[in-house]
């Protein structure tokens, strides 16, 4: 999921919404979570024809599933409506879980997104995608997308680099992401580990989590510039 995350073009992202939806005390198991959860979709784009997103599916630490979700195309859902609505598939009949089962927030930046993408809705399951032993049980993959969300990837742009230059450009992404990550006090043990994730996950895909992608494409256009100059 993180790779389709990445495409996402950062302008679709920004003007956003982010859905949680949770369940009361008393909760389902992880498959029909997930058939509330094609309901509540439904409705929705029954209700907003022009919503497109992404979901994941998580266990809380007291099993019980949740789903977080980026709404594409959609400048304003009511809290009211997503409330109501998800009340009413789960069919709970608590009362609390109609006030606070639910929660709808504003992309309020860039950055906003980045954290709550790399928060909840990319992130990786340390036990795998199906592990019973978060609770939910065998239930397939745990993330998705609806509605016409292909409107909202970005376009590919591929630049060729040789050798060198691919070094050059890993190295300014190493220490970018070091930056990033004194400032939230999650520096790695050794940088080893920072070159691992960039190795695993590939030049293409570091652009989206590293702030601004004018940092990367500055660099890059500035190791390519060098290039032509020597050339010529």
């Amino acid at each position: 999921m993180q790779k389709l995350v990445s495409k996402l073009r950062v302008s679709s992202v920004c003007a956003g919404l982010f859905l949680t939806l949770t369940y009361p005390r008393k909760f389902p198991d992880g498959n029909r979570a997930k058939r509330d959860l094609k309901v509540f979709v439904q409705r929705l784009l029954r209700e907003y024809p022009s919503a497109a997103g992404l979901w994941k599916l998580e266990a809380q630490k007291r099993g019980a599933p949740h789903f977080h979700l980026i709404i594409l195309g959609v400048e304003h859902i009511p809290h009211e409506w997503v409330a109501e609505n998800w009340y009413e598939v789960v069919g709970s009949g608590d009362i609390h879980h109609l006030a606070a089962g639910t929660e709808v927030r504003r992309v309020k930046s860039y950055q906003h997104a980045v954290h709550y993408v790399a928060k909840y809705i990319a992130k990786e399951s340390a036990a795998g995608e199906g592990a019973a032993g978060d609770g939910l049980g065998e239930v397939g993959r745990r993330w998705g997308h609806f509605g016409n969300w292909r409107a909202h990837l970005g376009e590919l742009v591929t630049f060729a680099l040789d050798n060198k230059e691919a070094a050059k450009l890993a190295r300014v992404l190493d220490l970018k992401r070091l930056s990033q990550a004194r400032r939230v006090g999650k520096l790695p043990a050794r940088k080893r580990a920072i070159r691992k994730a960039r190795r695993r996950h590939g030049l293409f895909f570091s652009q989206f989590w590293l702030g601004s992608p004018d940092f990367v494409l500055g660099r890059l256009l500035a190791i390519i510039g060098r290039r032509e100059n020597e050339a010529t």
